[in-house]
């Protein structure tokens, strides 16, 4: 009796050890699968996204062969107050944010800033201005692909920085920040 008893006791033990096994395998084989699946999808939504920037960029061909040249027809444009070329020689915006969504791939924040100068009557100062930019030598030798130039006061001081980036895509410079 007694090893009927104990017989049926390591049945029961056993049954229940398979069954915590067989939930813990369908458990791990379901939530382990959609694991994979959301890292596999993550990845081509990256690489999908990695491509439509790089085609984006390749396709951006507004811009000089040299920083200074992107600089020359930046301020013709302004000169001729035309808002959408003028914009077209910045960078677009890289900075993928859930706050910056409706500005990623665009100019148009900048688009907005020249916009709202044109209101104010204030592209030809902007023009003008700006033919005094200068290139700073000392930072040029920092990078190949980034290039500097600078607005100085009567007294030498720089009040403006314009940084000039190579787009490697498409193989002109655009203006990164003014």
């Amino acid at each position: 009796m007694e090893g009927k008893h104990f017989l049926k006791s390591a049945a029961l033990f056993l049954l229940i050890i398979a069954g915590i096994l067989a939930v813990y395998a369908a458990w791990n084989y379901y939530y382990g699968s959609r694991d994979k699946i959301n890292i596999e999808q993550t990845a081509k939504n990256f690489e999908k996204l990695s491509d439509d920037i790089k085609a984006a960029l390749k396709a951006d061909t507004y811009g000089g062969k040299t920083p200074q040249e992107t600089l020359d027809l930046f301020i013709a444009a302004l000169r001729k107050e035309d808002v959408d070329l003028a914009s077209k020689y910045f960078m677009l915006d890289l900075n993928f944010t859930a706050e910056n969504q409706e500005y990623f791939l665009t100019r148009k924040k900048w688009e907005e800033a020249l916009l709202k100068a044109k209101e104010d009557g204030r592209l030809q100062e902007i023009a003008n201005g700006l033919l005094a930019a200068k290139p700073v030598e000392s930072k040029e030798e920092l990078s190949n692909d980034t290039k500097w130039f600078e607005i100085r006061d009567e007294n030498s001081d720089a009040y403006q920085t314009i940084v000039f980036k190579l787009d490697e895509e498409s193989n002109v410079w655009k203006i990164e920040s003014m």
